[in-house]
């Protein structure tokens, strides 16, 4: 085989088939020369690491000792290793829908873009789950979560499924479809990851709201009635007062991971819908070879981050603590009320206690 043969199958990749915004992959492997290699190597490395660690994820689970808690640590860990899974078979057997000849297609198109559109879903699920579980655990009510509920887990995994497999069951079996579908499945990430970043911050925002209002009352009625149950006093490993920190710490880290990553996706979506929207004016649709390299690698890493983003929402902040984070937020709550209603107490009594020598000092004046 002489030099020209082994160039070709090194560089050269054979369309499957047409996507509107792909490039020329002639051109494109010759002005990336190892920068394809090197994109595959790195993200089927990085989404390798994904799935074991998630794997892992799983298997301590079972430490929690909350219901909601282990649940949701099951499910959003199974979905982040599923993710892990259909990212790397897809990007190392067969990448972004294009084949080398010595491989010789060796996933059909269907069952490939049926593995790769599995995997967006499996993120915006889970941050669906976390929000539920912010939300229950703001109301108090996460003893009575629906998270707790295997149907109501399945329905909201499989809303978030439907429409990238309808899409893309449909763009493989019907001709003609491909921009217009593309148009949908960008447009539901486009709308998907505004939805997700808007679900985390309110209800973030809330929690934070919630510590800074009630934090703001306790050191109100403390400097009112100057009682002594406020006192500054050492923060000590398994304070109430340094876990509290902790947990809003977490809370505002995922809010700016969040907004961060989700703004990403968002950025590379409107950029790739207005590259379609003149396909489908007749123009010529493909990418020059780095603006689709650039597009595909900030979505990469955009799915990473945010999937990053969610195991540490639902992580432990002490590694021999097995609460996840709602779990905290409640708990927290729970005591921020319980400390503010002792503060109500000590100062009831302690005006109680004014009134009571002022009365005797009253008493003892007039006597003289």
């Amino acid at each position: 085989m002489n030099e020209s043969t082994n160039a070709t199958i090194a560089h050269v990749r054979t369309e499957i088939i047409s996507n509107p915004l792909e490039p020329q992959w002639g051109t494109a492997n010759t002005a990336w020369k190892w920068g394809w290699e090197f994109h595959i190597a790195l993200f089927c490395f990085s989404f390798l690491v994904l799935t074991i660690y998630s794997l892992c994820g799983i298997y301590r689970s079972r430490n929690r000792r909350e219901t909601v808690a282990r649940n949701l640590s099951y499910v959003i860990h199974a979905l982040i290793a599923l993710l892990g899974i259909t990212r790397l078979l897809t990007l190392a057997l067969f990448p972004y829908e294009f084949k080398s000849p010595i491989v010789k297609r060796p996933m059909p198109v269907a069952a490939a873009r049926l593995v790769f559109g599995i995997g967006f879903p499996c993120i915006t699920a889970s941050f669906a789950l976390v929000q539920f579980s912010f939300t229950d655990s703001l109301k108090g009510m996460l003893s009575a979560s629906k998270l707790r509920n295997l149907t109501f887990l399945v329905l909201v995994i499989a809303m978030h499924f439907a429409i990238v497999l309808i899409a893309d069951i449909i763009s493989t079996n019907v001709s003609n479809t491909t921009a217009v579908l593309c148009v949908v499945t960008k447009s539901y990430f486009l709308l998907m990851a505004l939805v997700t970043m808007i679900r985390i911050l309110m209800s973030g925002l809330q929690v934070l709201h919630r510590a800074r209002r009630t934090s703001h009352a306790l050191k109100k009625l403390n400097s009112r009635y100057k009682c002594t149950v406020l006192s500054p006093r050492g923060k000590r490993k398994g304070d109430p007062d340094t876990d509290v920190d902790k947990v809003l710490f977490k809370v505002r880290m995922v809010i700016i991971l969040t907004c961060v990553f989700c703004s990403a996706l968002i950025g590379v979506q409107v950029f790739s819908l207005i590259e379609l929207d003149k396909v489908l004016a007749g123009k010529t649709g493909a990418l020059a070879p780095w603006p689709w390299y650039v597009y595909q690698t900030i979505f990469r890493l955009a799915e990473l981050g945010l999937a990053g983003t969610v195991l540490y929402a639902i992580s432990s902040h002490v590694a021999r603590n097995t609460k996840g984070v709602a779990s905290r937020i409640r708990e927290w709550l729970g005591k921020i009320s319980s400390r503010e209603k002792a503060t109500m107490s000590e100062a009831q009594v302690g005006q109680e206690d004014a009134g009571c020598d002022n009365a005797e000092n009253k008493g003892y004046e007039q006597s003289q």
